[in-house]
């Protein structure tokens, strides 16, 4: 299992109200399972970037001068989250 897709299961897990006395690692198996699997498709969802996303990676680009792979995900990601 990818780091990122356990991170992304341990974050829905916390999300859920009545789960957040309930440390991740207390948890049972298909418990996981299912919420590793939630997580996978929600990974899979933001594999096409929205043209926002795109034009957000674009400006790190351009700002830096150099392109930090880094910053411009950070960027993208934000602008995903944006409400």
């Amino acid at each position: 299992m990818s780091e990122m897709i356990e991170r992304v299961a341990i974050a829905i897990h916390n999300y859920r109200p009545k789960h957040k006395t309930l440390h991740w690692s207390n948890c049972v198996d298909s418990y996981k399972s299912e919420l590793r699997l939630q997580a996978k498709s929600a990974i899979e969802a933001m594999r096409e970037p929205t043209q926002n996303m795109v034009d957000r990676g674009e400006t790190a680009f351009f700002d830096s001068g150099t392109f930090e792979v880094e910053d411009g995900w950070k960027r993208m990601i934000d602008d995903a989250l944006k409400e």
